[in-house]
């Protein structure tokens, strides 16, 4: 055959493919019941991890890489720089953060005294979690709490988001504490939920009893 005859490179698509966007998010028991898994699995600093993502809707990598210098007592904010595209922002604690964590800062300000840059969510030697330690501690934590197989912890900032959207959080809201520049950045980790179409079809009678 001669090379005139080919009308189409196979290859020529193979680096534009790319898988499905994920959708799995978790629910508040699952969180739950991962956190007391991971207590009594003697892993409290992952359990703390997990509870981070979901209340400061962040990646588990830059949860990890945090110290307790990132945090301001007074305005209970903290700071956290993105390791993905560099971004700075300052978050607020949610109230259940703030109950969570006010034990664990007593704690540590009775062990160290103040401020300091030791890590937050350290391995039990104080030292970094390595990916792969963290990757099968994960693992194991959530066999236990009897969590489905796709779930990951990474899947937390999605459920963050997708919770901030059904609560009615603007756009800039959400970039603001998600680190993301564009809003189209949003889209792929949000997923539709009933409370969504509740909400709008709440929106709509509404509207028709103002216009009807």
């Amino acid at each position: 055959f001669k090379y005139s005859d080919i009308t189409f490179n196979p290859f020529s698509h193979l680096d534009k493919l790319s898988s499905a966007p994920r959708r799995q998010r978790w629910t508040d028991k699952q969180l739950a019941n991962f956190i007391k898994r991971a207590d009594e699995l003697g892993f409290p600093s992952i359990g703390r991890c997990a509870l981070m993502c979901m209340e400061l809707m962040q990646r588990p990598g830059d949860i990890l890489s945090l110290t307790w210098d990132a945090y301001q007592h007074v305005d209970r904010v903290w700071h956290i720089r993105q390791s993905k595209r560099g971004a700075v922002v300052r978050i607020p604690e949610t109230r259940r953060l703030r109950v969570a964590m006010d034990n664990v800062r007593r704690k540590q300000r009775r062990s160290v005294g103040g401020r300091n840059s030791m890590l937050v969510c350290p391995t039990v030697t104080g030292k970094k979690w390595h990916r792969r330690n963290f990757t099968k501690a994960v693992r194991r934590i959530a066999r236990v709490a009897g969590l489905p197989d796709d779930l990951q912890i990474r899947d937390l900032r999605r459920t963050a988001a997708t919770e901030g959207a059904c609560a009615g959080a603007t756009p800039a809201e959400m970039m603001a504490v998600g680190g993301w520049t564009n809003p189209a950045s949003i889209r792929p980790y949000l997923v539709q939920t009933r409370e969504q179409a509740a909400a709008f079809q709440r929106k709509r009678d509404s509207y028709r009893k103002l216009t009807i």
